[in-house]
């Protein structure tokens, strides 16, 4: 699955992140230089 997230505040993308079961699936997660994505991780 591809996605683009039309917004990269922590609090929106943990949200999202979070709303998925199988996140032990996830193999790759490529990002741009975002703070907030590196606080995610």
């Amino acid at each position: 699955m591809i996605d683009i997230l039309p917004t990269r505040k922590l609090s929106r993308l943990t949200a999202y992140f979070q709303s998925y079961s199988n996140n032990d699936q996830v193999k790759y997660l490529v990002t741009d230089m975002n703070a907030a994505y590196f606080q995610l991780t």
